[in-house]
């Protein structure tokens, strides 16, 4: 079992979570080449909005465990904010997972009814249509290992121009970056840093509107460093990268899946809507899905009927 957080910020700690995050991205804005800087950024949600396990069946009842969740989150709070953020991710590491989990007591079709009613007491309806209808996991094999790589082939990573670009970056406002933000579907996934959408909607709306516009700020200054290219370029990899979960298709075969850091997501959603109504005039012709709204999709249901051929 890996690192977790909540999948939503405790009500009464969203305002000292949103103070806390604020900070870490001005750290990153005011000194965009300090490493460590972008690191606590990193790693402010794995430090602080860890997942609390109950160790006993007291602890499991549902309000003692809310009650121990918003303990642990104002606690870390604390600590961060007293400038123990090292001492936090020491913890945080050096934490062992309970060793009972339902998960790994369940069988497949019980997984799959376990996680729907999860997924109905998170309010996401459409997500249990998918829950039920899911084959598992693959299993963690060498076949497994195999077909992920004759679906995603080894290459060399790309080279960057060691001369400087003359490019004018894009500049983004304010009020495109909470609409992107806006725009995740209710209970997007984490990336390996356990940074959720959610944590920033929770961040941006409700009691925490006093320093929501400070906040948005912040994190728009941060995104336009991302855009600018101004991000160090060790952590590339960890930001630019993503884990491979292998789901079992219905049919046979193995359907990768992907979830990044919702920062590279936010920032791709950003240039995405900057560019994309100057790139389908510039494929015009050419790709047809490019700057409409599932036109690839569309585009192969015209064609299915052509590839099954006539009906005699």
């Amino acid at each position: 079992m890996g690192l977790r957080t909540v999948k939503s910020i405790p009500p009464k700690c969203r305002l000292g979570f949103a103070r806390t995050l604020k900070g870490a991205l001005d750290d990153v804005g005011v000194s965009p080449g300090d490493l460590s800087c972008w690191i606590r950024l990193l790693v402010l949600s794995l430090c602080v909005l860890k997942t609390f396990y109950p160790r006993s069946n007291l602890e499991c009842r549902s309000a003692d465990r809310r009650l121990r969740q918003e303990e642990s989150v104002t606690s870390a709070i604390i600590v961060w904010g007293s400038g123990g953020s090292l001492q936090l991710l020491r913890v945080t590491l050096d934490e062992v997972p309970p060793p009972f989990s339902v998960e790994e007591e369940l069988v497949s079709g019980e997984l799959n009814l376990w996680q729907c009613r999860r997924k109905i007491c998170d309010g996401h309806y459409t997500a249990v249509v998918r829950v039920l209808s899911s084959s598992d996991v693959a299993p963690y094999s060498d076949a497994t290992l195999l077909a992920l790589q004759d679906k995603h082939l080894v290459a060399p990573p790309p080279s960057l121009p060691t001369s400087p670009v003359d490019h004018h970056p894009l500049v983004v406002s304010s009020a495109v970056v909470l609409d992107m933000i806006r725009s995740f579907p209710r209970g997007t996934s984490c990336g390996r840093d356990g940074f959720r959408a959610q944590h920033l909607m929770d961040c941006l709306g409700g009691a925490d509107v006093a320093i929501s516009d400070d906040l948005l700020a912040s994190i728009t200054r941060v995104v336009n460093l991302f855009i600018e290219g101004r991000c160090l370029q060790p952590l590339g990899e960890y930001i630019a990268s993503a884990p491979l979960t292998s789901l079992v298709k219905p049919g046979g075969g193995i359907c990768p899946i992907v979830v990044g850091t919702v920062w590279r997501r936010l920032v791709s959603k950003v240039g995405a809507c900057l560019v994309g109504p100057t790139l389908s005039g510039y494929f015009a012709g050419l790709q047809f899905g490019v700057g409409v709204s599932g036109g690839g999709e569309a585009i192969l249901a015209c064609l299915e009927p052509v590839r099954r051929g006539p009906r005699w």
